[in-house]
């Protein structure tokens, strides 16, 4: 948060969300990234459950790395940013609505 509020002269937001959608795909302990570029959301990362301070680094790492808007923490929630909660709540739920359509589809 404190990354993204350098990046963008002090205004920035985070959300925390139990998504049960985006959380149920990050259960593949294969998948490390979710690529949601062709529905605008760019790459998000899912990051194994750890140590706190590890967490928090490997947030760091993705939040200034990838290209999308959230995080995702393994089996727990997700982690939305940005500029503001508008945003971040429009990229969470077109996040959650793709990975509900992504499981529906592999049933």
């Amino acid at each position: 948060l404190a990354q993204l509020s350098l990046n963008n002269p002090g205004k920035a937001a985070a959300i925390l969300t139990h998504s049960p959608w985006t959380v149920a795909a990050t259960t593949n302990e294969d998948i490390f990234v979710l690529d949601l570029s062709k529905v605008g959301l760019g790459r998000i990362a899912i990051i194994d459950e750890g140590s706190e301070e590890s967490q928090i680094n490997e947030i760091t790492e993705a939040i200034t790395q990838l290209t999308g808007p959230a995080v995702v923490i393994r089996n727990q929630f997700v982690i939305g940013f940005g500029t503001d909660l508008e945003s971040i709540a429009f990229s969470l739920t077109k996040l959650e609505q793709e990975m509900q359509r992504k499981q529906l589809h592999n049933q």
